[in-house]
Order: C-alpha cells, then sequence, then structure tokens
C-alpha cells in the first residue's frame, strides 16, 4: 500500500491531519505513506515520523504533480478539498482509490455564536478525519500536539547575544496592524527581548530592532520554525498571536500573553494543562505593558 495525502495549507488542521498518517501506520505497518503540502504548513509536518516523504507544492504545482505521478500511489486522501487538490486528483487518474473528507473546521466566530456551525475541537477534528475514511478501521491515538516541536534542537550558547542571556522574553510580530503595539512593547519595556515570526522575512523586524539594537534581538529568519521552539522554551514570557508559534509556545509550559487571533485551544492540550496563561486580546497598550513590566521584573 502507497498513500498520498493531501494537505496544502491550514496549520491547524494540517497538525490534527498527523494522526491520519499514524492511524494508517497502525494498521498496515509496511504501508508507505507520503505528503503533499505548501511551504506554511511544511515544518509542522516533518515533525510527524510516520511521514515517509513530504512533497512541497510551489505555485507552479505541474512539476510536482508529475513527481507525484511517478510513484504510481494505491491511495490518495483530499483533506484540503480545493481547486489545487481537484487536480492533483484528476492528473494522478481515477485508477487511485481516492478518498475525499470534508472536515467541518469552523469559519467564523459569528457561525458559531448563533449556532450555524459547531467549533471542534482539535482531538474531534483528527477523529473526524480517521473515520471519514471508510477503509481506515485504526481510531485516533490522542496524540497531535506534540508534533509542533522539535525537542532534538539544542539552543546554544552562541545562538542569542550575550545581552540575553540572563534572561529575555519573545514577541511574535507577524500581525502588521499591530506593528504601533509592538513598538511601543519594546520600547518601554526595559527587559531583552526576542523577535519571532513564522515568516523568514518580516518588515516588522527592522523597524523594532532600530529602536534599541541592544536590547532588541532580531531572530526572524535565523532558526527553522520548529527550532524556534526552543527560544520560546527558554524564555521568560511569550508574547504569541494564533499562529503556529503560539501552539509551540503553549507547547513550551512557558508563561505566555497572548495579543490577537482566536484564543488558543489550550484546553485540547491536555498534557500541558499545568501552563501558566493570560489572555489580553481587548486590553489597552497601558494595560499590557504594565502587566508584561509587572510579571517580568516580579519573576
Amino acid at each position: 500500500m502507497k498513500v498520498l495525502i493531501i494537505k496544502i495549507a491550514d496549520l491547524i488542521t494540517t497538525a490534527c491531519s498527523t494522526a491520519v498518517a499514524r492511524a494508517i501506520k497502525q494498521q498496515f505497518p509496511d504501508a508507505t505513506v507520503h505528503f503533499v503540502c505548501g511551504k506554511t504548513v511544511i515544518d509542522c509536518l516533518r515533525q510527524e515520523k510516520t511521514i515517509d516523504q513530504i512533497f512541497e507544492l510551489q505555485a507552479d504545482i505541474t512539476p510536482t504533480v508529475l513527481l507525484l505521478l511517478k510513484e504510481k500511489y494505491s491511495h490518495c486522501i483530499d483533506l484540503q478539498s480545493d481547486g489545487r487538490s481537484f487536480f492533483i486528483k484528476t492528473y494522478l487518474g481515477h485508477q487511485y482509490n481516492s478518498v475525499l473528507v470534508k472536515h467541518s473546521y469552523p469559519k467564523g466566530f459569528l457561525n458559531i455564536l448563533f449556532g450555524k456551525q459547531k467549533a471542534f475541537s482539535h482531538e474531534q477534528l483528527s477523529t473526524q478525519m480517521i473515520q471519514s475514511i471508510p477503509w481506515l478501521k485504526q481510531g485516533f491515538d490522542g496524540n497531535v500536539w506534540p508534533y509542533l516541536v522539535d525537542e532534538s534542537f539544542d539552543l546554544k550558547k552562541d545562538d542569542l547575544p550575550m545581552s540575553h542571556k540572563a534572561g529575555y522574553y519573545t514577541l511574535n510580530i507577524d500581525d502588521n496592524n499591530k506593528l504601533e503595539l509592538y513598538k511601543e512593547i519594546v520600547s518601554k519595556i526595559n527587559f531583552p527581548v526576542v523577535l519571532l515570526s513564522t515568516q523568514t522575512i518580516n518588515e516588522n523586524s527592522g523597524v523594532l530592532k532600530a529602536i534599541d539594537a541592544f536590547k532588541i534581538y532580531d531572530a526572524v529568519g535565523k532558526f527553522k520554525t520548529e527550532e524556534q521552539f526552543n527560544i520560546l522554551r527558554d524564555s521568560n514570557l511569550n508574547i504569541i498571536g494564533s499562529n503556529f508559534l503560539g501552539y509551540q509556545a503553549v507547547a513550551s509550559k512557558q508563561p505566555l500573553l497572548q495579543l490577537t487571533g482566536k484564543r488558543l485551544p489550550i484546553g485540547d492540550m491536555k498534557s500541558y494543562a499545568n501552563i501558566n496563561t493570560f489572555i489580553s486580546d481587548r486590553a489597552s497598550s497601558d494595560e499590557i505593558i504594565n502587566r508584561v513590566s509587572g510579571f517580568l521584573f516580579k519573576n
């Protein structure tokens, strides 16, 4: 058995989709499992050891599809359900055993608020994906979040400047709408800070570093996404959004402040139940700065 799983984008459902790969290997130990995905989620999939090979889909998807054609898959599982996945399945041919999995991931808070759509937990999403595949009888193993981190990477002495050895907090600078808030935070809080991003190039980092090059260390693009987990793990506090770094910050078990986006589903991450968290998505900049300063200098 040789299986291709198509999951091109969306970090959260991609993390959930790793459960499908594990279920296949548990039921069919000799099976070969490949993923085709986009650049934004490939780091997450690299942490899943049951995936034998990952193909990264570029803007022009044709070269990747030609490579997939050579693999002669016996089964194809579409977890993406869009035009790109339809093109891939069509090009591979109808002789392949193709399963389209339409998972019910909530599209917005208004739909949930007015009862038009249920907010699924990530455990439910993983279970739903597995149960939607008729030939897959193995159940969900309960693991999603450990695959968002890389425990094997050691943060070396020279990876951060001397000014940050005694302690630092991290700031996820991916939300362009919050640049002014970021500037206030790094200007008014007299404590070493490490700038992090899910992007390899982030224009916000240059603007922020120019405020104080000694206090502010720009780590954007210097580490692989999964390696940033170690910076989060060793920090005094992580100021995050709701993206990949946010989930890694939860997994690090360090205190965190979420500034923006959907509240991270900490309740789903049962193995990280002892985490110290506080959420401040509606607080003013002064309230945020006072709270962060109070926390950093108290601890």
